[in-house]
């Protein structure tokens, strides 16, 4: 990965796209219950042959339900939201310029999701492309790339300041230990748990996480999510396919 040399001109709010000056999470929809229905839950997830957590949060923090909320899986793409978030929060404070060109080298393509694997080396691409790729196709090597730029450590220190403590990044994806010289390996991979993106996801939605400006482009981008079959697969679409609520997610598989 070859970095363009740093362009002094940050991002602007007049740089935003209208839409994600103006989306916002909706807070309340008198349509929506504000208590799941345990009852459901717990059927459905009886009906899983493997271990299940789940937790439900209102955007005030309350928790509505909770199964095995502390446990730590793999983290696979789910992991790509807190890289997003340390992102945008440095370039908030001006540490990162997203209108940066990143030149895509033949080393940085690594296999999993993604199209970037698929295109020619030398491709320019600016932060904020990489991570929109690392979203909404959960791209691996436009992910790596971006890990690069902001340092495993760097990562990981902004997950314990949030208090993250079952989120933990030991390396780029799809690279092997022996090759990357990292501890990402078959034995030790990245993790999360239920809990820790709950509480996550909860502070950015909130706003509580980033600035307005910063929170409605990190929402614009999750809410441009290609794979929706997971995560969305029950929410309700209008005659045109749409969904009927706003989804902001990522999945990871």
């Amino acid at each position: 990965m070859r970095i363009e040399p740093l362009n002094q001109q940050l991002l602007r709010p007049d740089l935003l796209s209208p839409e994600s000056q103006t989306q916002r999470v909706s807070r309340q929809r008198s349509d929506v219950p504000s208590i799941p229905d345990h009852r459901k839950l717990n059927n459905l997830i009886a009906q899983h042959a493997g271990t299940v957590a789940v937790v439900v949060r209102t955007l005030a923090g309350d928790t509505l339900f909770d199964l095995h909320g502390e446990r730590s899986f793999p983290a696979a793409s789910t992991i790509k939201v807190p890289i997003l978030t340390y992102a945008l929060q440095q370039a908030e404070s001006g540490h990162l310029d997203l209108e940066q060109r990143v030149e895509m080298q033949a080393g940085d393509r690594v296999t999993g999701s993604g199209i970037l694997r698929d295109l020619d080396r030398g491709l320019m691409l600016t932060i904020r492309d990489l991570l929109t790729l690392m979203i909404v196709v959960s791209d691996n090597t436009a992910t790596n790339m971006v890990i690069e730029l902001l340092g495993v450590e760097n990562i990981n220190s902004y997950l314990g300041h949030l208090k993250l403590s079952q989120t933990n990044l030991y390396g780029p994806l799809q690279i092997s230990a022996e090759s990357s010289g990292t501890t990402q390996n078959s034995t030790l991979r990245n993790e999360t748990s239920a809990q820790d993106m709950a509480a996550l996801l909860t502070q950015l939605a909130s706003g509580s996480l980033l600035s307005p400006i910063w929170t409605d482009m990190a929402l614009s981008i999750l809410s441009r999510q290609h794979y929706t079959d997971l995560l969305g697969r029950h929410i309700p679409r209008d005659e045109q396919g749409e969904f009927v609520y706003r989804v902001a997610s990522k999945s990871g598989a």
